[in-house]
């Protein structure tokens, strides 16, 4: 049986063989990292399917804290959301990503969480781009600033890509180059018909949303 690995992030030991092994398959099919989707999970929600933000006005719920405009965007929402389990929620993670990214193929696990953020167009970027200015003068971007704020750590007054890199970064070191090992399931055969050969039926990939 194949098998693959993922890291011991925080909060991996929640979920299941079953979980790990779609995550497994997800991150295999669209060749993403699983390592970088794990340690936003464990990031955002330490992978507990019903993590909510509690900031008074604030929406975000679940694995990756889905923001109720984008759980509409993916057909759910986040009330949904909160009453599935990981492995239910799970195809939701893949269509995210695959909505945020566009095709994108992060080279380094940490940019995963730039998806998240909503600025999967700045994946590349050098640590010192700008996201988000306490004192913008755009209403949206001070939000953003406001409820990331403690992304600052070293209370610049802004977000900048390496502020989110450094966030998940901690997350895998936190897991001491421990991994977790899970089977992945094999291909099926398809039995010989008389006659020619018939072919397996593939399913084809949908289009992300727009």
């Amino acid at each position: 049986m194949a098998t693959t690995s993922i890291l011991r992030v925080p909060g991996i030991s929640r979920v299941g063989g079953d979980f790990l092994a779609a995550l497994g398959e997800l991150a295999d099919r669209h060749g993403w990292n699983a390592d970088g989707i794990a340690a936003v999970i464990s990031h955002e929600s330490g992978f507990n399917p019903a993590a909510r933000n509690p900031t008074p006005g604030q929406t975000a719920t679940g694995l990756i804290q889905f923001i109720e405009s984008t759980a509409h965007r993916l057909g759910t929402s986040t009330a949904a959301l909160a009453t599935m389990t990981a492995t239910e929620q799970l195809p939701f993670v893949e269509k995210f990503f695959r909505m945020a990214l566009g095709g994108r193929l992060p080279t380094d696990p940490a940019d995963y969480i730039l998806a998240t953020y909503g600025r999967a167009d700045v994946i590349g970027a050098p640590d010192s781009h700008v996201l988000d200015r306490r004192d913008s003068t755009d209403p949206r971007e001070a939000e953003r600033y406001r409820v990331n704020a403690s992304l600052d750590t070293a209370h610049k007054g802004w977000i900048d890509v390496g502020d989110l890199r450094r966030s998940v970064r901690r997350t895998i070191a936190a897991a001491q180059g421990e991994r977790v090992l899970i089977p992945l399931a094999e291909p099926s055969t398809p039995c010989p018909s008389s006659g020619s050969a018939s072919s397996p039926t593939s399913t084809g990939e949908s289009s992300p949303d727009s």
